[in-house]
């Protein structure tokens, strides 16, 4: 589940498989032992699939348009992202996050001045990869193994509230400051 990259959206159009979006999406599907690649579901950003349009491309058997990303996440064990929000939600629900952010440098400099992650080395609820080397050799390490109790503490750094009460927080937000009653 990697990030979408807007200033691809035309080559996207085009011929998806240009992409560094779709390349990515491919090394991380590479890295992934053989042996496991039948319980592979690439769930890609949203925007990808609707510029995909009816383009056939090679990861078509990995494309899971029938789930939603909610129900993808229910039976996701170990998932490999960029740097997408997504990983967040993965981690509360249980999942290992390997960051896969061989791309990184490219895509800040793509998003434009100022760009940065709110995840950092101190912050991160994962391992980070930077090659298809590494993230080959840490896939089996992390498959169906239990979260590690130095990522689970990351990762309260960075999200305050896992109570599954942030609806009824809102809510009383929204009543204190009038909005509902």
């Amino acid at each position: 589940m990697p990030t979408w990259r807007r200033w691809e959206a035309n080559l996207m159009r085009q011929d998806a498989e240009k992409t560094r979006y779709f390349q990515l999406i491919q090394d991380m599907l590479t890295a992934i032992p053989k042996e496991l690649r039948a319980k592979v579901m690439i769930k890609p950003h949203p925007l990808f699939l609707s510029y995909l349009g009816s383009q056939k491309t090679v990861l078509d058997s990995y494309f899971v348009p029938e789930l939603s990303y909610d129900e993808a996440l229910k039976e996701t064990v170990l998932l490999i992202t960029d740097y997408s929000s997504i990983a967040t939600d993965a981690f509360f629900r249980g999942a290992n996050v390997l960051f896969y952010w061989e791309q990184l440098e490219e895509c800040l400099a793509a998003y434009g001045e100022g760009a940065s992650l709110i995840l950092d080395r101190d912050t991160i609820f994962g391992e980070v990869c930077y090659s298809t080397e590494e993230l080959e050799e840490l896939i089996p390490k992390y498959y169906l193994s239990p979260q590690s109790e130095e990522y689970r503490k990351r990762y309260r750094q960075v999200v305050e509230f896992d109570d599954r009460k942030n609806t009824e927080r809102v809510i009383e937000l929204l009543r204190k400051d009038g909005f509902v009653r």
